[in-house]
């Protein structure tokens, strides 16, 4: 197998154990490392239809109380949407050092912002879910990783392990869906996309099981701190691509 592959398979791995236990990560792991050995325009549809995938298994496998449950959360999904169409034309148009950079600059910052203790003080939920799901939104059309943004707002909106897996779940197969659409009607799901894609099914579904399993022994903090602290090292790295240094 060639060598680029097997990373693949590798990361892949890594990424759905992470997404299994956090509902959190897989591009954000994934799409750093990936994106120095694949185009953003095979590798960005490829990660969105996994994570449709892996989103849909954790809402339909994921059992909270249903009071825990009662939090609306509709203008963040209507929010996500309407932030996905600027993202997918945004693809189409930088080029790959480009990309790396702004991914570098926007999970920094908003990494150290979380591991800092700053928390979002949350007065007007509508216009918090508005804010944050179009944000995240954008940034799922345009790199396939709405993650910071929404982890920021689903902590300040203090939920615990398995209300955050659920909401962030949720968010993830709805803007993926309407991504994945995005990037066929744009002629971007390719027979490189598909293939890359049945390569990482099975190490996909088998990871996102394991790390289901594992998600109920982490501890809310280290839960926190865990996809946070992977969002700084992703964005260092994606900085110091994206620049050549």
């Amino acid at each position: 197998m060639d060598h680029t592959l097997v990373l693949l398979c590798l990361v892949i791995a890594g990424a759905s154990l992470l997404k299994g236990m956090t509902s959190f990560g897989f591009s954000l792991m994934a799409f750093p490392i990936l994106l120095n050995f694949y185009s953003p325009l095979i590798l960005v549809p490829m990660l969105t239809l996994c994570n449709v995938l892996t989103s849909a298994q954790i809402v339909l496998t994921t059992k909270v109380k249903k009071k825990n449950t009662e939090k609306p959360n509709h203008w963040l999904l209507i929010a996500g949407v309407v932030g996905i169409v600027p993202g997918v034309l945004l693809l189409q148009t930088l080029d790959v050092d480009t990309l790396k950079v702004i991914v570098g600059v926007i999970f920094v910052l908003l990494s150290i912002l979380f591991l800092s203790g700053f928390r979002f003080k949350i007065k007007h939920p509508i216009r918090a879910q508005i804010i944050a799901g179009t944000t995240a939104g954008f940034l799922g059309g345009a790199l396939s990783v709405s993650g910071p943004p929404l982890v920021l707002f689903l902590t300040s909106m203090k939920f615990t392990n398995q209300q955050f897996r659920l909401h962030f779940a949720r968010f993830s197969v709805l803007t993926s869906s309407v991504a994945f659409i995005g990037y066929f009607l744009s002629g971007m799901i390719t027979g490189e996309v598909w293939k890359l894609f049945f390569i990482s099914f099975p190490i996909l579904i088998l990871g996102t099981i394991l790390g289901q399993k594992l998600s109920t022994k982490v501890s809310i903090r280290f839960f926190q701190v865990l996809c946070i602290s992977i969002s700084l090292c992703a964005g260092i790295w994606s900085l110091i691509t994206g620049l050549q240094l």
